[in-house]
């Protein structure tokens, strides 16, 4: 914990000579600056871990919004107002007809840019996963909108039917 406190205090430059420093180290106290670096803002795994770890370069804001989600961040979704959002390939595959199947894309390290708005986007996530869905009839119709556009683009049935039921 304490380790968590410090390193948000230091400037970039020092959170990687941090991770350079325990490049020698155990693979669970990399994990520990990674996570404080990471969670910062500041570096990329790829800094501390040279040889690669099965996730993408995630900064604080593309983390995933679902809350209590364990799956690992593996694509990076940018709206078309430039907010980032951490998302799972295997959930936007599962939840929506239109995005490409998981076997059949190569990965990269490029964010993938949507032409969606930031709010779209999030509820488009946050109904790309087997959690309690959001209340639409708390959004402004404006969004919900756009985000029932979006459901129909991408295909996600659940989200057009939970936008067709918030807007009768």
């Amino acid at each position: 914990m304490y380790s968590l406190l410090f390193l948000q205090d230091l400037r970039p430059k020092q959170v990687q000579r941090i991770g350079s420093i325990f490049a020698g180290s155990s693979t669970r106290t990399k994990a520990v600056v990674g996570l404080a670096a990471l969670g910062a803002g500041w570096i990329t795994w790829n800094s501390l871990f040279p040889r690669g770890l099965p996730v993408l370069p995630v900064n604080w804001k593309g983390a995933c919004k679902s809350s209590n989600c364990t799956h690992p961040v593996d694509i990076i979704l940018k709206s078309r107002d430039g907010e980032k959002f951490g998302a799972h390939t295997k959930n936007l595959e599962l939840y929506n007809d239109s995005f490409p199947s998981v076997n059949s894309v190569v990965p990269n390290d490029e964010d993938v840019t949507l032409l969606e708005d930031a709010a779209t986007i999030r509820l488009l996530l946050l109904f790309s996963h087997n959690a309690k869905r959001p209340n639409l009839e708390l959004e402004t119709l404006d969004t919900v909108f756009a985000f029932v556009q979006a459901a129909d683009k991408y295909g996600n049935h659940g989200a057009f039917a939970a936008c067709n039921l918030a807007l009768r």
